[in-house]
């Protein structure tokens, strides 16, 4: 039996213009509130792709961007590894993308759904100054 293959995505936490305000969208197939992100192109860097992410998605230019931690997952049937940043933003106007509608969230509305774990790892780390930096 072949094993499955490994795909890279990236999200990112996107603080936003005001005090515990971050970009997130209402996932149209899940129904729940994400991080944008999705996966990486071949040939493209995690940096370039989580920065292609954020402007795809939200319609924001992101700053500052650092790596927080790695995980690994399953999506439809494919490993994935994915690396979720942290980033600001000076842009105040975010856009609907085609996942969904996009808006500025507290921190309860990015923690609950099936991401609630990494939601609230990364909102913690970035709140409390803990960015080391996950090598990859």
């Amino acid at each position: 039996m072949d094993s499955p293959h490994t795909a890279s995505a990236v999200c990112i936490l996107i603080r936003g213009p005001q005090p515990g305000q971050y970009a997130g969208i209402l996932h149209h197939r899940r129904g729940q509130i994400e991080l944008p992100g999705g996966k990486k192109n071949p040939g493209e860097s995690l940096y370039d792709a989580v920065k292609r992410e954020a402007l795809e998605e939200a319609g924001l230019r992101v700053l500052n961007v650092r790596p927080l931690f790695t995980f690994n997952h399953r999506i439809e049937g494919e490993i994935c590894k994915t690396t979720v940043f942290a980033g600001d933003t000076d842009d105040t106007d975010i856009r609907s993308s085609r996942e969904g509608p996009v808006s500025w969230c507290t921190a309860d509305q990015l923690c609950s759904g099936n991401f609630k774990w990494i939601h609230t790892m990364a909102i913690t780390m970035v709140e409390r100054g803990v960015e080391p930096g996950i090598g990859y």
